[in-house]
């Protein structure tokens, strides 16, 4: 997790780092890291994970406002449908539109 545990930092010949021991898909910089890229750390791996295994992902982003607005994970493309919140919706999404 940390830059100095996955990494090594200072110790980086050290035995016990854990990128030579166990495989590391996403390093977060930082030690410790920040709270917003440990978020976006997880972020990158659930898209990691819906590409490898080929789910349509769709993310909520919020505007200035306070809106929330639907958005299609740029990685796909094609049709995407649920339920948010009790609210239904449809979306349809391309990368080349």
């Amino acid at each position: 997790m940390w830059s100095c545990a996955n990494g090594g930092g200072y110790y980086h010949y050290y035995y016990s780092v854990v990128d030579r021991i166990v495989p590391v898909d996403i390093y977060v910089p930082g030690c410790p890291p920040t709270a917003e890229a440990l978020l976006y750390a997880v972020v990158l791996d659930i898209r990691q994970l819906c590409q490898e295994e080929g789910i349509k992902c769709a993310w909520i982003k919020r505007d200035a406002n306070g809106l929330a607005h639907l958005i299609a994970d740029q990685s796909s493309e094609g049709s995407s449908s649920g339920q948010l919140g009790g609210v239904s919706w449809s979306h349809h999404f391309s990368l080349f539109s």
